[in-house]
């Protein structure tokens, strides 16, 4: 017959891992800005966001951002379509409240000069970033792929929306307790388990002769 120790220890190893590891997931964003420049049009992409966590909010560098669509004029990226992976990452930072994207700067190039391929996004009023010849201005949405071709507002935060589809492919099948709560979880699950086992032991002692308790 299954003991209520049997049945609460699952439990309470479950209870202990809630209460003391802040679980992150990784969350995946798709957005998506419309511009005016030298082209014209609307540029879409993901992001994913590692640092999300219970209740859907953090603070933290987007793990990867990848463009899935821009106007045709402006032609292709020299470096690819996956811009965390482009030589000159100067600025990447995002903010989550309540599931919602409310704050990002983000700025990544090719390179310095009129040759480069540039994205910047900033929603906030500070500068975000300079390399080379190019800057990442306060409320600027840019794409280019050189210096005459290029799609932009200076909208900021209103000037790009955001959607959340959920659960990043890249995360695993399981939350992971963030680092400084490893230790306090493996004492409390073997608190539990060191209280469980005495338990059941004491109550089997109760019910065996006394000559067999002596052989133990």
């Amino acid at each position: 017959m299954t003991s209520k120790n049997a049945v609460l220890h699952p439990l309470s190893v479950a209870l202990v891992f809630c209460a003391l590891a802040t679980c992150a997931r990784a969350e995946e964003y798709t957005f998506s800005f419309d511009g005016t420049g030298t082209v014209s049009g609307t540029v879409t992409g993901e992001v994913d966001l590692e640092f999300v966590g219970a209740g859907g909010t953090g603070s933290g560098a987007a793990t990867s951002l990848t463009l899935a669509s821009f106007p045709g004029g402006l032609g292709s990226f020299s470096a690819g379509d996956v811009v965390t992976n482009w030589e000159d990452q100067i600025t990447n930072s995002f903010t989550v409240t309540a599931g919602v994207i409310t704050s990002f700067e983000f700025y990544a190039l090719t390179a310095g000069d009129d040759s480069a391929n540039e994205l910047c996004l900033n929603s906030t009023g500070n500068d975000g970033g300079t390399f080379g010849e190019y800057d990442c201005l306060a409320g600027l949405n840019l794409i280019q792929t050189n210096a005459n071709l290029y799609d932009y507002n200076f909208n900021g935060l209103a000037g790009v929306s955001s959607t959340d589809t959920g659960p990043s492919p890249s995360s695993g099948p399981a939350d992971t307790p963030e680092p400084g709560t490893l230790t306090l979880l493996l004492t409390g699950m073997a608190a539990l388990l060191g209280a469980t086992w005495m338990r059941s032991f004491g109550g089997r002692a109760e019910r065996w002769p006394e000559g067999l308790i002596g052989k133990l």
